[in-house]
């Protein structure tokens, strides 16, 4: 969610969520591709792949190559392209860790810090925080404007204002983690 607010552009005149929605979809699918680059198969898997279907179950593979199912189960796998893993897999065979925990860790600490940043963006100007708050519930920046007494204008370069407190903000929380 921070990086949508970081590059969302109101002037090309989308709404922040539908911006935003995309935008997590992305990094989610990013963070999943970079926390598991994808299985490798053996070579044989990969030769088995090309004498049969993509249609065929699994266990028509097995009996066409006379293998056992497990196996038939990875050419599958690798003929479609994908292979399904339950996110209560393990992320590593001598890890406690599961998929899904390290899905909840990430939406945790992503909400934390927008609490954080609206914390400190308010303390600079209140109505920065009622700003942001309000873009992120699709308002536009005419409504928004309505809404804290100001001209669209207004909330446009304090929006200008906005990112670069976040930037300052970014350079702050990294200082301190370091």
């Amino acid at each position: 969610m921070i990086k949508a607010y970081q590059q969302f552009e109101p002037i090309r005149g989308f709404k922040f969520s539908t911006y935003a929605g995309q935008k997590i979809l992305g990094e989610l699918s990013k963070y999943v591709v970079e926390a598991n680059p994808g299985p490798s198969f053996p070579r044989q898997i990969k030769w088995l792949s090309f004498k049969v279907e993509e249609d065929q179950t699994i266990e028509e593979i097995a009996e066409q190559l006379d293998i056992p199912l497990e196996r038939a189960e990875l050419v599958k796998a690798y003929k479609v392209g994908r292979l399904t893993l339950s996110i209560d897999k393990k992320v590593k065979a001598e890890s406690e860790w599961t998929i899904a925990d390290t899905l909840k860790g990430k939406a945790d600490f992503s909400s934390a810090y927008v609490n954080e940043f609206l914390d400190f963006i308010g303390n600079v100007k209140p109505r920065y925080k009622t700003i942001v708050l309000m873009l992120m519930e699709d308002k536009l920046q005419r409504q928004i404007g309505e809404a804290v007494g100001l001209a669209q204008p207004q909330v446009n370069k304090d929006l200008r204002i906005i990112r670069k407190l976040y930037k300052e903000f970014e350079r702050l929380d990294q200082l301190y983690e370091a």
